[in-house]
């Protein structure tokens, strides 16, 4: 169920989502029946010039294979847009998914598979057990050509869980005592070559801490990441 509203302050929804399953996919939790409810918050400005921003909140509980599930995440994200011979945007974002305690006799880890936001900001800013805080900035020289840089520090919710990608993968474990996990730069080119195909090259680069030297290993260093893709837009 959705209800949407516009008010002074930007485009509004709220959501209500119910799913009934059976499978593997929440962690923390042995295999087995999934009943998760998902209720949820979406709010969102967008401009071209002033000051925009875009928020959500989601709490999930039910039940899997008898642990209930009280999990809930959080998303802001501030920014400010002005236009000069090209556009840009200068942003602030910061994210909260909880996570579950070791001997926990509930499911407390985010999943950002069920949400009911149609938008997928949802689903793009969550990690589980996950809480991050970074600034951006997007500078479009072209129409549809732009560059896109910033960092985003992350620290883990709980410390005896891991930390989990938006797919309930396990990006990094808990073996570690730490609570700040570490600090990512990224930079980014979206360009489209034609109206339908856009190219996007995503460099990343994160540095060296405590946490990934106890989870990947002593001789672990910064660790650098590239993505290309090429998509067609039908």
């Amino acid at each position: 169920m959705f209800a949407n509203w516009k008010t002074d302050f930007g485009s509004m929804q709220s959501y209500l989502m119910s799913n009934k399953l059976t499978n593997s996919s929440f962690v923390n939790a042995p295999n087995g029946d999934v009943d998760i409810q998902v209720l949820g918050l979406h709010a969102h400005n967008f401009v071209s010039e002033g000051f925009g921003y875009m928020a959500d909140g989601i709490y999930q509980f039910g039940d899997h294979a008898g642990k209930d599930i009280s999990a809930y995440m959080g998303y802001l994200d501030l920014n400010y847009n002005w236009k000069a011979d090209w556009n840009y945007r200068l942003g602030m974002n910061m994210h909260y998914a909880s996570g579950s305690s070791k001997d926990s006799d509930k499911v407390n880890t985010f999943n950002p598979l069920w949400t009911g936001d149609p938008l997928g900001f949802a689903h793009d800013g969550a990690y589980g057990n996950a809480m991050q805080l970074g600034s951006y900035t997007v500078i479009e020289y072209m129409p549809k050509q732009s560059v896109i840089a910033g960092f985003m520090s992350t620290w883990r919710a709980n410390t005896e869980d891991a930390i989990y990608t938006l797919n309930q993968d396990v990006l990094f474990d808990s073996n570690s005592d730490e609570k700040y996990a570490y600090t990512q730069f990224y930079l980014q080119f979206h360009n489209y070559l034609t109206t339908n195909v856009k190219v996007e090259s995503n460099f990343y680069y994160a540095l060296d801490s405590q946490y990934t030297r106890d989870v990947v290993g002593e001789d672990s260093s910064n660790i650098a990441r590239v993505e290309l893709a090429l998509i067609y837009n039908f």
